[in-house]
């Protein structure tokens, strides 16, 4: 809990600048991205046609069960009080803190739950895709709503359930016969893999 605290302090006091005030508000709030999410879904479906519709279904079941295991288990059992009803030195830049448990994030386990998915099938992106994660999960950190560990727990749990649904489906596809459409490369191109 020291730990946590000290990183807290360190990230959102400590760091505080009027430059991060106005920019990680925006990365925390998800009305924000519905422009960037549905151009990026449009381009997916665009570029590899009906194999894009499967990847993004694939991205949903991840989303669903990240969403569920953070919100639906994860928070009622730990229940834990958010930094922003406990501290009076925390900085919120939330309209609102959130009533809700503090543990896990679910906004970090969402955003990297849907990256980490993606991430399988575009791996050139992976850096960026896993950046713009990490800068979500640290703006609930710097905006006063998540304490360090929340983030870094909704952080392990959505890769974890994006591995999950990635490696499910990629057997079932298997056992159906069509292994390569959900490999990380379109069939014919597997010299890109890992590029």
């Amino acid at each position: 809990m020291a730990i946590d605290l000290f990183f807290m302090r360190l990230f959102n006091v400590t760091c505080a600048n009027p430059f991060f005030d106005e920019v990680m508000p925006f990365f925390s709030k998800l009305s924000h991205w519905k422009g960037v999410i549905f151009l990026a879904a449009l381009l997916i479906v665009l570029k590899e046609r009906w194999r894009g519709l499967l990847i993004l279904g694939g991205v949903v079941i991840a989303l669903l069960l990240s969403e569920g295991l953070s919100s639906g288990v994860m928070k009622p059992f730990f229940d834990r009080t958010r930094p922003c009803h406990l501290y009076p030195w925390v900085r919120l830049l939330s309209t609102f803190c959130p009533k809700s448990p503090s543990f896990t994030s679910s906004h970090a386990a969402n955003i990297f739950a849907a990256t980490t998915f993606l991430a399988f099938f575009f791996p050139r992106l992976r850096y960026i895709l896993w950046g713009i994660a990490s800068l979500v999960g640290f703006s609930r950190i710097y905006i006063g709503v998540h304490y360090p560990s929340d983030v870094v727990a909704g952080a392990v749990l959505g890769v974890g359930c994006a591995s999950a649904v990635y490696f499910g489906l990629t057997k079932v596809s298997r056992a159906l016969g069509g292994q390569h459409v959900l490999s990380g490369c379109p069939k014919g191109h597997r010299a890109d893999r890992g590029a």
